[in-house]
């Protein structure tokens, strides 16, 4: 009975959970549409972990430069998929490159 019971108070907390990432960034950033959602939601998941999110938009970087940087990153340890590398990059250089505020 109490394996029951336990089992349904995470059941019911992950669906709480779940429900109340609807509005957030805080989800699975693969879930979200548009590419300054998803490369935002990738920043805060992955690059946020060791950074603040200051440090990193305020770089304004070219591709060629956050290439390296992310690679860099990577190479340390950051937790960054193939996929998400290109996400990441396109969001970093479309809004957070040269001229860009």
């Amino acid at each position: 009975m109490a394996t029951v019971l336990a089992a349904s108070g995470l059941i019911a907390f992950g669906f709480l959970a779940q429900w109340n990432m609807g509005n957030s960034y805080a989800g699975d950033p693969s879930d979200l549409q548009s590419r300054e959602q998803k490369g935002l939601a990738f920043i805060n998941a992955r690059c946020t972990l060791c950074h603040s999110s200051d440090l990193i938009t305020q770089q304004q970087l070219d591709l060629s430069m956050w290439t390296k940087v992310v690679d860099k990153m990577i190479k340390w340890g950051a937790p960054v998929s193939a996929e998400e590398r290109k996400v990441l990059l396109d969001y970093l250089s479309t809004y957070h490159g040269p001229g860009e505020k």
